[in-house]
């Protein structure tokens, strides 16, 4: 009985999911016949990236029906989890804080191209497709992920050493800004998807 609703639930969950795409069927058949533009490969590579380094937790289907079903608290867990890959609490602080800064540095030049590709994309005639749409604004969760796993980690450093923590905020600090900028670049990415369609339908 259990089995069965979750099935249910999950096909319910899915529909919804679904339901934009297909209210845009102009977009829809674009994504699917256009070969993936450079941003939403850089933007899926991002987020494949950052999970395959410990940075984030991966996000399948399957938990994708658990969260929207019953909800969990994975952000704090990928969080903990970072902490625990990097060992924020336990290995000297020299490496800890070394490490720190390198994952947010590499988080910030990949985040500086997509920001580039995203504004290219914008700037230029190429239609915008759902493809380039989510892709874009999933590697925004995962980037708000990552600075709050980079965040947690810098709390335990600072636990242990308070003289690391300026240093570790100025290396997050241009990170917020990439992210604030990612933030305003989805909009814009949204809205211009969203005029083309209307009028190729």
């Amino acid at each position: 009985m259990v089995l069965r609703f979750l099935g249910t639930a999950a096909v319910a969950v899915l529909c919804a999911s679904c339901a934009t795409v297909s209210m845009q069927p102009a977009s829809m058949t674009a994504s699917i016949v256009r070969p993936k533009s450079d941003l939403q490969q850089t933007a899926e590579a991002f987020s494949d990236d950052a999970a395959d380094a410990g940075w984030v937790q991966s996000r399948d289907a399957v938990s994708f029906i658990t969260n929207s079903l019953f909800g969990n608290n994975d952000d704090e867990s990928a969080a903990a989890d970072y902490v625990e890959v990097i060992q924020a609490s336990s290995a000297p602080v020299a490496d800890v804080q070394t490490r720190l800064q390198a994952d947010t540095e590499q988080t910030l030049i990949a985040l500086t191209e997509i920001n580039a590709q995203a504004n290219a994309l914008l700037s230029s005639e190429t239609e915008i497709v759902r493809g380039d749409v989510s892709s874009f604004e999933d590697a925004l969760i995962t980037a708000r992920d990552c600075r709050r796993s980079f965040n947690h980690a810098a709390d335990a450093l600072a636990e242990r050493d308070a003289t690391v923590t300026v240093e570790t905020e100025i290396a997050l600090s241009g990170l917020d800004e990439q992210i604030d900028r990612m933030s305003g670049l989805a909009d814009q990415l949204v809205e211009r998807w969203r005029n083309e369609d209307v009028a190729t339908s």
